[in-house]
């Protein structure tokens, strides 16, 4: 491994170490937040609402995606990038970031403000935005795709022979969503 490939690695373990960290803080902040006791009906529902957003579906996915990501970099950095988990592993967060993750949070964030700034209504009634903290917003709706952009363009990643595969798992997560 030459020094440019280690810098790089470094790079991604710090980054995979602050979108880990961030994501555990987030979910940790926001998750137990309760609305269950609001009074108004379309707000304390939104407590058993909130798992169907995909929001919380793209960020749960991330943090997986982080977890898997900073143990292939650790594998890597220790010398066994070739080892049969590690490349499983590898495989598995090259497809799913290409095919599930990337794709998901653009839309997702991007509809997100868009309709923020258009009618934030449309999202959700007014008063659920008030039990979230003032950062929620960015945190899940920018900092997401800031995170995903920056590891498309840190983690090297060749083009798939077939792209079939990859159009299938993309598919298979819009309908699993869209059955929820």
């Amino acid at each position: 491994m030459n020094k440019s490939s280690d810098m790089l690695l470094n790079i991604r373990l710090v980054f995979n170490g602050v979108a880990l960290s961030h994501l555990v803080f987030a979910a940790i902040v926001i998750l137990p937040i309760d609305m269950s006791t609001d009074e108004d009906p379309r707000i304390s529902i939104y407590i058993r609402v909130r798992w169907k957003l995909i929001t919380c579906w793209c960020n749960l996915m991330l943090l997986g995606y982080f977890l898997i990501s900073f143990y292939c970099d650790c594998e890597e950095k220790q010398g066994k990038w070739d080892g049969k988990r590690v490349t499983g592993f590898r495989l598995f967060r090259d497809y799913f970031m290409t095919r599930v993750i990337f794709p998901s949070t653009m839309l997702c964030d991007s509809l997100f403000w868009i309709l923020w700034h258009t009618d934030p209504t449309l999202i959700a009634p007014m008063a659920v935005f008030s039990y979230l903290p003032n950062w929620a917003q960015h945190s899940l709706h920018t900092l997401s795709a800031v995170k995903v952009v920056v590891d498309i363009l840190l983690v090297p990643r060749r083009r798939p022979a077939n792209l079939l595969p990859g159009i299938v798992m993309m598919y298979s997560f819009c309908a699993l969503y869209s059955s929820v």
